[in-house]
């Protein structure tokens, strides 16, 4: 059966020393090329790459001077690792194990980030929110919202915030990230400077050279494994930070969704954990995905 991890899941020799509560960047894997020379659009901030529409500059600011409260919880996955996923169920908690038809899942769960792209992913991922709208959301209850961010980079201000991070297997992640790259206009290099689109334009159509460059950590959001490692080094010293496996959510979604609750102290019922146990299956994801705003493609918890 599996576990969120924590320090009961790892050697007490390893707890005893310091060994793993934090996380030494390791030299990466080394694939001789960048993103461009496969037509893979993007922009450096910090040193991680990042979607290609957003202005850096606002990043910086965003996780600079981000008005954090106490009770903010963050979902913060490395890209296709259950991202959507997590948003559907916290959103479901919040609105009784039913889908709130008068909002859609990123109104509920912006994306930050995206506060700083241009207007579509904005509209889309953090439904038009400006600084002050989330600033003045109500405070008798959590705001919710969704970054990629990693560890050190996350705008979580100086407030004590909650995290769910969520890992996934590394060959499910990579596989999905190369179909994300191929099917988001937005990271086709040449097609973003005004060429027409055609075969000999595709972003990486050679998928182990997509392999190379995610294990060099030059794809989107950078390194899985400094992501991964990072936060998860973290969640072992703060108790603020959930980290759980995709894989495990995937296979016994009570058990986890009851523990989500518990931590956001959201729906922390057995009947709402019950009714967004349900509502948050693929099948009716899909059903609800018109009132929801979301994509629903076919889940997978193994390629």
């Amino acid at each position: 059966m599996g576990k969120v991890f924590s320090k009961s899941n790892v050697s007490k020799s390893a707890v005893a020393t310091n060994e793993i509560y934090n996380y030494v960047k390791k030299s990466a894997y080394e694939c001789g090329y960048d993103a461009a020379s496969v037509n893979y659009n993007l922009v450096n901030f910090r040193g991680v790459p990042q979607n290609p529409t957003f202005q850096v500059d606002g990043l910086e600011t965003l996780a600079c001077t981000f008005e954090t409260r106490n009770d903010d919880v963050f979902i913060c996955t490395y890209p296709k690792c259950g991202t959507t996923w997590m948003q559907i169920i916290c959103n479901l908690l919040d609105s009784g194990g039913v889908q709130d038809k008068s909002r859609t899942v990123y109104a509920f769960s912006p994306w930050l980030e995206t506060l700083f792209a241009p207007p579509t992913l904005h509209e889309r991922e953090a439904n038009k929110y400006t600084i002050e709208d989330l600033a003045n959301k109500p405070t008798d209850k959590p705001r919710f919202f969704k970054s990629h961010a990693n560890y050190p980079d996350m705008p979580r201000g100086k407030a004590a915030v909650k995290t769910i991070v969520i890992t996934r297997n590394l060959k499910d992640t990579c596989v999905s990230m190369w179909h994300h790259a191929r099917e988001k206009p937005e990271f086709n290099l040449k097609r973003s400077n005004g060429e027409e689109a055609n075969e000999e334009n595709e972003v990486c159509p050679n998928f182990d050279d997509f392999a190379k460059l995610f294990l060099a950590g030059k794809a989107e959001s950078g390194s899985w494994f400094d992501h991964t490692l990072e936060w998860y080094a973290a969640s072992l010293r703060d108790e603020n930070i959930l980290f759980m496996k995709y894989e495990d959510l995937y296979a016994e979604p009570e058990k986890y969704i009851a523990m989500v609750a518990e931590f956001t102290n959201t729906g922390n019922t057995p009947e709402i954990i019950a009714k967004t146990v349900e509502n948050s299956s693929m099948g009716n994801v899909k059903k609800n995905a018109a009132s929801s705003g979301v994509y629903a493609g076919d889940r997978k918890s193994v390629v």
